[in-house]
């Protein structure tokens, strides 16, 4: 696959360092803001496709939203700093965050067998709905209000930075992908999975679209499950029109009956019974949370490092090596992990781009509908019953006969926790690997541990890429050949 840069690696007065992702619309870059001194400040740089070159009145668009994101400021929305073109070549440039996307989050906990802390998701959750409710509220152009719908609220749009702060990226520009995969098959595969009933059924959308993608990430971080996404589009968009939603409870009793019933409540499928805007879901989690902002930010923060205390280890000896150049000392300190080089640090940041092919990875929930856990009495109570009041009788009344008898039947139906294997070949040295998004070095690859489900496998080759999708099963071990070299 041909580059749509300049060979040289530079494009506006940004240089190229090392590519991040790939997607269906855009390539995600690490790169580094050059000044008339030098090097200013590293930053994330999206080329959008050569191949899009025939969609110009999408390109467009797509351009125009990213106009309207760049005039949101805000603590809790990664920053968009620049809009160019050069050689009919479009480019955003943004700041960069080092830290760690949900998505990769969940998977490291699922690898360290461990969970999110209920009290981090709280703080998570909490910034990502400030900022949506900056968004769709607060935000202004030349006095007038922007009303922004992110419609893209998803765990690899959400990165947790190592310092406790958390930043929503890739505001206003699904609207324009969202049109785009109207024309381009595939380019928003797997991002089905987050949104809502009206929005995979192209209706008119408002702010509680967004709270509703809101309450399918804090769903999925309170319960470590899948909810809506199956194996095929076609399935997760059925999932997702029937809006069929256990209770957090009743898949893991430890789950605080707070938390439990905002994520209930975010995702109901009607959008009058949700919430009625980000701050009053904020509200209730902030009720839940007594600790103030900062100390919650300081103890996300503080977990971050624990989970990631190898990585940090290995950096900071990387760090201390490089202090005789002073310039590459900075660029290292600035980018993060990027830039240290180590097999540990070659996990992609969650930079997906702007309809980036990046499928969600498949987990033990990731089941048919009738491998699911059924939402129970809570569900068809909720579902059939029109009045908040009475909803509210007839639930306190369920908790009161003894729902914890269905709690219990139900959390006894977790998933095995077994996992599959991947072994990775080609005919040449030099092929490189990544899988679900992991950069795994060159081949051969082999023992890579994997969830259950199928999974993307990307080999690459100078400008050559080479992809190929696998069933793994659980207990298994799965060979994948690529062509690359031959």
């Amino acid at each position: 696959m041909a580059s749509p840069f300049p060979i040289e690696g530079r494009i506006g007065r940004y240089q190229l360092l090392k590519r991040l992702a790939v997607g269906g619309m855009a390539d995600i870059w690490l790169a580094q803001q050059l000044g008339p001194r030098g090097y200013e400040r590293t930053v994330v740089v999206k080329t959008i496709r050569g191949d899009l070159v025939d969609e110009e009145d999408l390109i467009q668009m797509l351009l125009e939203e990213a106009r309207i994101a760049r005039c949101l400021k805000h603590d809790s929305i990664v920053e968009l700093f620049e809009i160019g073109e050069e050689d009919n070549e479009h480019y955003l440039a943004m700041e960069f965050v080092f830290g760690r996307d949900l998505r990769q989050l969940r998977d490291r906990c699922q690898e360290q067998n461990t969970r999110i802390p209920y009290q981090h998701i709280v703080t998570i959750m909490v910034d990502v709905l400030d900022a949506l409710y900056y968004a769709h509220h607060d935000a202004v152009f030349e006095g007038r209000p922007l009303r922004v719908i992110h419609r893209d609220v998803s765990p690899q749009n959400v990165i947790v930075g190592f310092d406790g702060t958390v930043k929503l990226l890739d505001f206003g520009i699904a609207k324009a992908t969202a049109q785009l995969s109207r024309t381009r098959a595939g380019v928003l595969k797997g991002k089905y999975a987050y949104m809502s009933p009206e929005q995979v059924d192209f209706k008119e959308l408002d702010q509680r679209a967004d709270v509703f993608s809101a309450g399918i990430v804090l769903w999925e971080m309170l319960t470590m499950r899948r909810l809506f996404y199956r194996n095929g589009e076609y399935e997760t968009v059925k999932a997702v029109m029937a809006c069929e939603v256990p209770f957090p409870r009743a898949i893991r009793r430890d789950i605080p009956w707070p938390l439990s019933w905002i994520a209930y409540r975010a995702l109901r499928r009607g959008a009058r019974w949700r919430y009625k805007d980000a701050r009053k879901m904020r509200d209730a989690l902030l009720r839940w949370d007594p600790r103030s902002r900062e100390q919650a930010k300081d103890e996300l923060g503080q977990w971050m490092s624990e989970v990631y205390a190898s990585e940090l280890r290995f950096r900071e000896a990387a760090l201390t090596r490089a202090r005789r150049d002073p310039t590459r000392l900075r660029q290292m300190q600035d980018a993060g992990f990027e830039l240290v080089e180590d097999p540990r640090m070659a996990e992609p940041r969650g930079t997906s781009g702007a309809g980036a092919k990046i499928g969600p990875p498949p987990s033990a929930s990731s089941t048919s509908p009738s491998q699911r856990i059924p939402a129970g009495l809570i569900g068809l109570v909720s579902s059939t019953v029109s009045s908040w009041r009475w909803f509210i009788i007839i639930f306190g009344s369920i908790v009161f006969l003894g729902i914890a008898t269905g709690v219990y039947f139900g959390s006894r139906q977790g998933s095995s926790g077994q996992y599959g294997y991947l072994d990775v070949e080609a005919p040449t040295a030099g092929v490189r690997v990544s899988i679900g998004g992991r950069d795994l070095g060159e081949v051969p690859v082999r023992r890579v541990v994997v969830i259950p489900g199928r999974h993307r496998v990307v080999g690459t080759l100078g400008e050559q890429e080479e992809i190929i999708e696998v069933e793994v099963s659980a207990g298994s071990t799965q060979r994948v050949d690529l062509t690359l070299g031959q």
